[in-house]
């Protein structure tokens, strides 16, 4: 099945001053309120999932990958993505291979918003928590789903929100990020890169021969 393919969890991932520094960061940009939300798997419809949202890079599924002059006009505006995305990008090359960004955003979900089970384009996607306190009993994880032949749903793994974490897995796993609990008094803050296999990567062609 496709869930028992490649899904890692990272904890720690930057520095205490590069997680406070993007984490500041994320205060000081201009959000967009009721964003709109894909809202079933791959039937590419939207509706309004009430969150807030602040694009980094491209908000378009089904782009070209960035280039990397588009890359220096993203970090000298945003400095502390250039942090994360290196530690990422490392990561990433380590255990799926290299790949490139597709789209690169933040989501803000405050108490009584939630988001829709959903795939994602690309080939992985990366899940970072930036925030840099969390209560567990806050909830506000992430929650993966197996879908049988009827495209019925099975929740088979749950990742909980942990400051600093990153989650990486196949794009085309159903996933949703869960509501936070009443009792929580900060928003909960996600960071999403959706990533495309690099084809010109010596790695890849070997992979694509031996497959």
């Amino acid at each position: 099945m496709l869930f028992r393919s490649k899904f890692f969890v990272f904890d720690d991932v930057l520095t205490q001053q590069e997680h406070e520094d993007l984490y500041a960061h994320l205060k000081t940009v201009k959000w967009t309120s009721q964003w709109s939300s894909t809202t079933g798997r791959g039937d590419g419809k939207y509706q309004h999932a009430w969150h807030w949202n602040y694009t980094f890079y491209r908000s378009m599924q089904n782009m070209p990958a960035i280039t990397e002059e588009e890359y220096q006009r993203m970090i000298a505006e945003h400095p502390p993505v250039d942090a994360l995305w290196k530690k990422v990008s490392a990561l990433v090359t380590e255990y799926v291979g290299k790949h490139d960004i597709l789209r690169l955003y933040s989501n803000c979900n405050p108490y009584g918003t939630n988001a829709y089970v959903h795939k994602d384009d690309g080939d992985y996607t990366g899940v970072y928590y930036p925030a840099t306190h969390w209560d567990t009993e806050w909830e506000g994880g992430t929650c993966f789903y197996e879908e049988d032949e009827n495209l019925n749903l099975d929740a088979i793994r749950y990742v909980s929100y942990k400051p600093n974490r990153l989650v990486i897995f196949p794009a085309q796993i159903p996933h949703r990020g869960m509501p936070v609990d009443r009792a929580c008094t900060d928003p909960r803050y996600v960071i999403a890169m959706k990533l495309q296999r690099n084809v010109n990567d010596p790695d890849y062609v070997k992979e694509y021969y031996n497959a």
